[in-house]
């Protein structure tokens, strides 16, 4: 069982690391909720790849870095830029249910946030 055990630690590591994002970014991340926005916590915003689409991983900035919005892109995923500094992104959770959330960053990299989405909904980008 050491083995299996070993290779679950390996994976855990490998998520939390932004070495292979091909884009990462921080931000504060909230969730809509029938008494308005909740907020889930600062944290770093992941591009990953994950097979032919990429995947969005937002993880606390905490030690444990616990996942506060883990979704794959896709070409249908509503997005849309919100003030000026947020993006509002409905995704589907790992549970199934569709969730609109607000991606708050550092407003001079909104636009960058924002095309960055745009252009990884389509997939993986060719090297």
């Amino acid at each position: 069982s050491s083995g299996i055990n070993a290779e679950i630690r390996e994976a855990v590591v490998s998520t939390q690391s932004t070495g292979e994002a091909l884009y990462h970014i921080k931000c504060k991340l909230f969730l809509k909720s029938a008494d308005g926005w909740n907020e889930k916590g600062l944290g770093i915003a992941n591009l990953k790849k994950c097979n032919d689409k990429v995947q969005l991983l937002i993880r606390n900035d905490t030690t444990i870095g616990t996942v506060i919005l883990n979704t794959l892109l896709h070409d249908k995923m509503p997005i849309s830029k919100s003030g000026k500094n947020g993006l509002l992104i409905v995704a589907t959770t790992e549970d199934s249910k569709t969730e609109t959330y607000l991606c708050r960053v550092n407003k001079d990299k909104v636009d960058e946030f924002y095309e960055k989405l745009e252009e990884y909904k389509k997939g993986v980008p060719s090297e």
